[in-house]
């Protein structure tokens, strides 16, 4: 007998069980760490547009979208010349933003909020699906196994899903998914991970903000945000966030990279300035398993 979406929805069974709740206790605790070290960093943008990109890459390989951050970062600074996957999976790192910041904005997961990041995916605005969807068989016996809603049923059960996701059973629902896969623990690690990752970029950003402080009197405090948020800059870049003219943002760049704190590349026709300490950092990182910290090294 053909299932269908009525027979899953609302989900019914047991919600809040032992390995729930102890399984949430330890991801609250590393991602709370994670928060505090986050407030470090003087310019959270440093840390997302950074980390966003290495969350897009590890996520595109699950459907084996591959790519490499070189060419990621090469992306940002000249979307011309990019392949077909780097651009997908930056997309993804841009939807992913998008989502984020409309989350914050009304602290809600709304069908507007999924429909914002499947325009940002798709590089259109097409909505939901308006043709019918694939009806799944059993290979063997020919048997339908699950039939999909029609696409005028669609709205409707996006908004009964929207309903569902901010009531308390919901919140318990998503949690019990990532227990169920495993995720939940995962969280933690990787919660340890990338505080781990901000530790260190945090230390890069003081080390680099005291060189260019002492030896280049154009230091300003957004000049040290460009180059950490941009781990491959360019000039147009410096133009838009210090406020200065295309030559003066030429000579800034070339100053540092003349003093080995940037390296000069070439691409195409433009010219790009890789942050060399932070690349090397991002390029080369730890397992997961690997990363430790001092609260990880107590727990």
């Amino acid at each position: 007998m053909a299932s269908s979406i009525d027979d899953y929805f609302p989900p019914r069974g047991p919600l809040e069980t032992l390995p729930v709740m102890q399984a949430l206790v330890s991801a609250h605790r590393h991602l709370a760490e994670l928060k505090g070290v986050a407030k470090t960093i003087p310019n959270e943008g440093l840390l997302l547009s950074t980390l966003s990109l290495q969350e897009a890459q590890s996520s595109s390989e699950i459907e084996n979208i591959i790519t490499t951050q070189d060419a990621l970062y090469r992306y940002q600074v000249q979307p011309t010349q990019a392949d077909p996957a780097s651009k997908e999976v930056a997309r993804y790192a841009d939807g992913l933003q998008v989502g984020l910041q409309a989350v914050r904005r009304t602290g809600l997961l709304t069908t507007n909020v999924v429909c914002e990041v499947q325009a940002v995916l798709e590089g259109n605005s097409a909505g939901f699906r308006r043709t019918p969807g694939t009806v799944l068989e059993n290979e063997r016996t020919g048997e339908v196994v699950y039939h999909p809603p029609s696409p005028e049923r669609v709205p409707d059960l996006m908004s009964r899903l929207e309903r569902y996701l901010h009531e308390e059973t919901g919140r318990i629902i998503n949690v019990l998914a990532l227990v169920r896969e495993g995720l939940l623990e995962g969280v933690a690690l990787t919660a340890r991970h990338t505080t781990w990752l901000v530790e260190m970029i945090g230390r890069l950003l003081h080390t680099h903000k005291h060189i260019i402080r002492d030896r280049h009197r154009f230091y300003s405090q957004d000049l040290i945000n460009n180059i950490f948020r941009h781990p491959y800059t360019k000039v147009a870049f410096l133009e838009r966030d210090l406020g200065v003219s295309r030559a003066t943002a030429t000579r800034y760049l070339d100053a540092l990279a003349e003093d080995g704190i940037l390296a000069k590349q070439k691409l195409g026709r433009e010219n790009y300035y890789v942050n060399r300490d932070l690349v090397s950092l991002l390029f080369n990182l730890p397992a997961l398993e690997d990363t430790d910290t001092p609260s990880a090294r107590s727990s």
